[in-house]
């Protein structure tokens, strides 16, 4: 039994550093990833148009100037309805 639990200890204590070792933090002193840092250079495109229509009518809706649903207003300017292309206009 004495032999069973020395066993059980061992592997308890190589669990534990084996743990540790996979927990431990990086060298921060690796000069080969440094030009890595910081935000990416390339940052995406300019939004389409009617982005700005749909947040001017959430801006309209939120400050209660909006009459009527959210939800159709902005399909409207998200070009989403039949009754033509968002402009704009009206603003």
């Amino acid at each position: 039994m004495t032999l069973a639990r020395s066993l059980l200890a061992t592997l308890a204590v190589l669990t534990l550093f084996v743990g540790a070792g996979a927990a431990a933090p990086v060298d921060s002193t690796d000069q080969s990833s440094a030009g890595d840092a910081g935000p990416p250079s390339d940052l995406p495109g300019p939004v389409p148009d009617f982005v700005e229509n749909v947040l001017y009518t959430i801006g309209q809706f939120v400050d209660g100037v909006l009459e009527g649903a959210l939800g159709p207003a902005v399909s409207d300017d998200a070009g989403q309805s039949t009754s033509g292309p968002p402009t704009a206009a009206g603003r």
